[in-house]
């Protein structure tokens, strides 16, 4: 059994980029969210472009184009925030992190965020690439008394039941796959 985060970080990025059929499966996993939310309860959503294997939930842009949608954007070592984007928006790379977030300044607090994730457990904790950004931003969010819904994306294969979860660990309010909602 692999004990430690890092060990299971490496299994379970393995296990997603070996995922086959990988367009049809984000679109079934979107199919699904789009049948088991309300989204006429959201006005501004979180998105996530999706690296390293992780489930693509762009397709969303196209299904709800009445939303405002955003991106995470990494403001230090420490902090993360949303700016509204777009189809055709300027992206800007993160000269250290391997994602692109919109060049504007305009920051929203989304409703809706979906969260991208290595691998998560039956209680919707989730294993994410071990910078914290996500759970210092739900840690705060929820301490501020922000109303948003968190909703981890995956694949069936990056159920893991031996995650390890410690304090600063946030779970999640559900997470979705191509056929699971928890």
């Amino acid at each position: 059994m692999i004990e430690d985060k890092a060990g299971l970080r490496e299994k379970y990025r393995k296990i997603r980029k070996s995922i086959v059929n990988r367009a049809l499966i984000d679109r079934l996993t979107v199919e699904n969210l789009l049948k088991t939310l309300d989204f006429r309860n959201y006005k501004t959503i979180g998105l996530y472009l999706p690296i390293d294997g992780e489930v693509d939930p762009t397709p969303l842009l196209d299904e709800l184009d009445d939303k405002v949608f955003s991106l995470p954007c990494i403001l230090s070592d420490q902090g993360m925030c949303f700016r509204t984007w777009k189809k055709g928006d300027i992206l800007v790379k993160h000269d250290k992190l391997n994602i692109c977030y919109p060049a504007g300044d305009e920051s929203i607090i989304p409703e809706l965020v979906f969260v991208p994730l290595v691998a998560f457990n039956c209680d919707r904790h989730r294993l994410g690439f071990g910078m914290g950004f996500f759970d210092r931003f739900i840690s705060h969010s929820r301490s501020n008394g922000d109303n948003i819904l968190y909703v981890g994306l995956a694949y069936d294969k990056q159920l893991c039941h031996d995650l390890v979860i410690e304090a600063h660990d946030q779970a999640l309010d559900s997470i979705i796959t191509s056929t699971t909602v928890y």
